[in-house]
């Protein structure tokens, strides 16, 4: 492992008896009976690109997706809404990790990224979601969370892996 960080590399993909393994690296380790553990690696540089690439395609599809909901919400038909907002929800988890991860691999990757303020505004959410005010709801994720992710995605095509 140690020699695997040491050149750049990070574990990208485990097999177990040609199988591809979801758990954590170290206990594929600890799998008894296996025939072959096969370890891939990829460089750093490659999978942050990877990872910049996927975050780009998913902020398109996410915001397209509270456009969605917004407008279902302010249209009256709250059970779909309702429905498709926990996707969105899943999402901006998802997005949030995803920043986190590439700014913990390379500090200020993603320069001016508000994570608390987007932390702040999921916080608004769920009590929006408690008192099941879809008014609020819509709205913050209308005039909230898609002019934020907006602001993500230009900073996002900005951002540079060289440095």
């Amino acid at each position: 492992m140690k020699g695997i960080i040491e050149r750049g590399r990070v574990i990208s993909k485990v097999s177990i008896d040609g199988k591809e393994y979801k758990g954590p690296f170290e206990e594929a380790l600890k799998v008894t009976g296996a025939d072959e553990i096969r370890i891939e690696t990829t460089s750093l540089a490659q999978l942050m690109a990877e990872t910049r690439a996927t975050v780009e395609n998913y902020l398109i599809k996410l915001m397209e997706g509270i456009k969605q909901v917004t407008y279902l919400f302010q249209s009256g038909q709250e059970a779909k809404a309702c429905s498709l907002s926990a996707d969105i929800i899943i999402g901006l988890d998802w997005l949030v990790q995803a920043v986190v991860a590439i700014n913990n691999l390379k500090q200020d990757y993603l320069p001016g990224i508000e994570i608390h303020t987007f932390l702040d505004k999921t916080k608004e959410l769920l009590k929006a979601w408690e008192s099941k005010d879809f008014i609020l709801i819509s709205d913050l994720f209308e005039y909230e969370f898609l002019p934020l992710l907006e602001r993500w995605g230009t900073l996002i095509k900005r951002s540079s892996l060289v440095g």
